[in-house]
C-alpha cells in the first residue's frame, strides 16, 4: 500500500536526523582513530569462540544469524571509523573500557545494518511501514502474502552446507583431532603484548596437523579458479596459498586465546587473537610460510590492504590494516572469509580491475555448467550438451544446457546458467534476483525457438534427443552460489544455485527432467523455515524505536539449542586439555 506524503516525510526525517547520525554520539567516536579501529577488531575477535562453536549448532540458522550480524556490524563500524585513507598504524590496547566502547559501537552498527536493510526493502516495495510520530515509532510490515522467510533462504542454505563438513558431520573425528592439536599448540611459545597474543614463531602454522584440520573444517570455494589464472600481479594459486597460511596463523592465535581464557584465567581483552605485527616481520613470515617470492607477497598484501580504491571499503575484502610500520588484522575475519569470492568482488569494485574481474567471473559459468551436466550424467544417467546456439528465421538464442534421458523420452530439461558471485548484502541479493529473472526471459525465448524449429533441425544440433517423442520441456535458471529473493517467481522457470543442487537434490531428481524441475520449484527443504512464526523486535536508536519483523523457530527453542551446543563444544575442548593438564600447570604459574 502506498505511503502518504506526511508519513514519508516523518520516516525520512527520523532516518536523516537520528538513524544516520546516532553513531557519532557513542563514546568510541571520540577516541583516537588508530586505537578505535584496533579496539573494533579486538572486540570482534573476542567472539572468536562463537565462530569455533558455531558449526555443531548449525542444525538451525540461529548461530549463522548471530555471526552474520556481528560481521556486518564490524564492517559498517570500520567504514564509519576509517574510510581507508590515509593508511595508519593501529595502536593495540588492553583497556577494557575502550574494548567495551568498541563493542557498543559495533553492536549499534549491526543494528543499523538491519534497519538500513529494511529501508532498502521498503524502497523496493518489499515491505511497508507504519509511523507513529508522537511515540516516535517506525514499524516495518511484511506485505500480505509475502514471506519474510524468503530473505533467509541463502542463510539457511549456508547452515546446511556447513553441516556437511567432515569436522561437523563426524564429531568423533573433531574430538580426536582436537586432542592432537591441543598437544601441539599447548607447547607453542607465545606472549601477550598490549592485550593481544603474539606467536614466538609463526612457522607452527605450517605443521601438517594444522593443515589437516583445515582440510576437514573449511568448506571448499564453489567453482574455484584454475591455479594459473591471473589475478593481475599474482595468480589464483598464489593467492590461495597466501590466504591459507594467514588463516592457519590466525587459527593458532585463536587457539591461544581460548587456552588463555579457559585454562590460564586471562580476561578476553588481555589475550585477543587480533594480530598487530611489525610490517617487515610480517612480510618475512608470510614469505617463509608460503614459499612465494617477496614481490608476490607484497603484491597480495597491497591488494588486501584496507583502503579507498574500491567503491567502499569492506574488511572482508581487504582485511589487512597496513601502516608504515605495522600490519594488523582480525583473526576471526580471516578464518571466516570466503577469500576467492571476496577477491573477485574486490576486483569488480576496483575501477582498474573491473574488466578483468568480469572476465574471470564469467569464465566460471562454463565450469558451473560442466559440473551440473556431470551430475546429471553420473547420478541420473542423463545425456547433455552445453552452450549451443539455435535459431529459427530471424530469432536467435543460446541454450546453456540441454539434458535428456532416453528412458523418459517425453521429457526435456533446458538450463540457463548465471555465474554471479555469492551474495551477502541485500543489494547483492536483489541484483542476483534481477539477473536470474533475466535468465527466465532467456529460457522463454529458447523454449519458443525450439517449439518453432522442425524436429529435423533440432535433431541436427541435438542428436541424442528423440524430438518426435518430446512432449514437455522444463526450464530452470541455475546460479553459481546465489539464491533469489521473494521477487522471483518459481512457478514456471524456478531458480536455484548449484550449491543448493549439490546439497539438497537426490539421485532420483537427476534422472528425470520433470522431477529435477519440480524439486527446484517446490523447494521442500524450506518447509521448516516456512513454519517459522513472525514477530516484531524493537530497536531503540536515540529517541526513535524501530520495530523489525523477525522469524522465530517453532517452539522457540533456538536459544536453548544454541546454549546446549556451546556447552558441548566447551566440554570437548576441556576434555581435549585433560591429558596435558598436569604438565601445563607450571607454565600457567610462570605466565601469570
Amino acid at each position: 500500500m502506498p505511503t502518504d506524503a506526511e508519513t514519508e516525510l516523518v520516516f525520512r526525517t527520523f532516518e536523516r536526523e537520528v538513524l544516520d547520525k546516532h553513531y557519532t554520539t557513542l563514546a568510541i567516536w571520540r577516541r583516537d582513530r588508530s586505537t578505535a579501529v584496533y579496539a573494533a577488531l579486538a572486540q570482534f575477535d573476542c567472539f572468536a569462540i562463537l565462530s569455533l562453536c558455531g558449526p555443531p549448532a548449525l542444525s538451525g540458522i540461529g548461530t549463522t544469524q548471530i555471526l552474520k550480524n556481528l560481521e556486518e556490524g564490524l564492517a559498517e563500524a570500520l567504514r564509519w571509523l576509517h574510510n581507508g585513507n590515509p593508511q595508519i598504524d593501529l595502536t593495540p590496547t588492553d583497556d577494557p573500557k575502550i574494548i567495551g566502547e568498541a563493542g557498543e559501537f559495533c553492536g549499534f552498527a549491526g543494528k543499523y545494518v538491519d534497519i538500513a536493510d529494511f529501508h532498502k526493502m521498503y524502497g523496493r516495495g518489499q515491505v511497508e511501514i507504519e509511523v507513529d510520530e508522537p511515540s516516535r515509532t517506525v514499524r516495518f510490515l511484511t506485505p500480505k502474502g509475502r514471506l519474510l522467510a524468503a530473505s533467509l533462504i541463502g542463510m539457511a542454505e549456508q547452515s546446511h552446507r556447513l553441516g556437511k563438513l567432515p569436522v561437523v558431520a563426524d564429531p568423533s573425528s573433531r574430538a580426536e583431532l582436537g586432542k592432537k592439536i591441543f598437544t601441539l599448540l599447548s607447547e607453542t611459545n607465545f606472549r601477550y603484548e598490549s592485550g593481544h597474543i603474539v606467536l614466538a614463531d609463526a612457522s607452527i602454522a605450517n605443521r601438517e596437523m594444522i593443515k589437516e584440520l583445515f582440510d576437514q573444517a573449511m568448506p571448499e570455494e564453489p567453482l574455484p579458479l584454475d591455479e594459473e589464472e591471473d589475478l593481475i600481479g599474482f595468480t589464483a594459486g598464489e593467492f590461495e596459498k597466501f590466504f591459507a597460511a594467514l588463516r592457519r596463523w590466525s587459527f593458532c592465535c585463536t587457539f591461544g586465546f581460548l587456552l588463555s581464557i579457559t585454562k590460564w584465567g586471562k580476561q578476553q581483552w588481555e589475550c585477543a587473537p587480533t594480530q598487530c605485527i611489525a610490517r617487515t616481520e610480517f612480510l618475512e613470515s608470510m614469505q617463509s610460510l608460503t614459499a612465494l617470492p617477496r614481490t608476490t607477497v607484497e603484491a597480495i598484501v597491497q591488494r588486501l590492504t584496507y583502503d579507498c580504491k574500491a567503491k567502499w571499503p569492506d574488511v572482508y575484502q581487504q582485511p589487512l590494516f597496513c601502516g608504515a610500520n605495522t600490519v594488523t588484522w582480525s583473526a576471526s575475519v580471516i578464518q571466516n572469509s570466503k577469500q576467492l569470492r571476496n577477491m573477485l568482488k574486490l576486483m569488480s569494485r576496483t575501477k582498474s580491475l573491473q574488466d578483468h574481474a568480469a572476465n574471470l567471473i564469467g569464465s566460471r559459468e562454463g565450469r558451473m555448467l560442466w559440473e551440473l551436466g556431470h551430475m546429471l550424467s553420473r547420478r541420473g544417467k542423463t545425456e547433455y550438451k552445453l552452450t549451443t546456439s539455435i535459431s529459427c528465421g530471424d530469432d536467435k538464442g543460446e541454450v546453456d544446457l540441454v539434458a535428456y534421458n532416453r528412458k523418459l523420452p517425453d521429457e526435456l530439461l533446458i538450463v540457463e546458467g548465471k555465474a554471479g558471485l555469492g551474495v551477502d548484502e541485500i543489494n547483492e541479493v536483489d541484483a542476483a534476483t534481477t539477473e536470474m529473472q533475466g535468465g527466465q526471459e532467456q529460457l522463454a525465448n529458447v523454449r519458443g525457438i525450439l517449439a518453432r524449429m522442425s524436429d529435423g533441425e533440432k535433431a541436427a544440433i541435438f542428436k541424442f534427443v528423440n524430438w518426435s517423442l518430446v512432449k514437455r520441456v522444463y526450464g530452470v535458471v541455475v546460479s553459481a552460489d546465489a539464491e533469489p529473493n521473494d521477487r522471483y517467481d518459481h512457478s514456471e522457470y524456478p531458480g536455484i544455485s548449484l550449491q543448493t543442487i549439490r546439497a539438497r537434490l537426490r539421485d532420483n531428481h537427476f534422472g528425470s527432467p520433470q522431477k529435477f524441475w519440480r524439486a527446484c520449484k517446490e523447494r521442500n527443504w524450506m518447509n521448516k523455515l516456512r513454519a517459522y512464526t513472525e514477530r516484531y523486535s524493537p530497536i531503540s536508536v536515540g529517541e526513535v524505536t524501530y520495530e523489525l519483523p523477525v522469524l522465530v523457530e517453532p517452539a522457540d527453542d533456538a536459544d536453548e539449542r544454541h546454549r546446549k551446543d556451546m556447552e558441548r563444544m566447551m566440554r570437548e575442548f576441556e576434555d581435549s586439555t585433560t591429558p596435558r593438564e598436569r604438565s601445563t600447570k607450571p607454565r600457567k604459574r610462570r605466565r601469570r
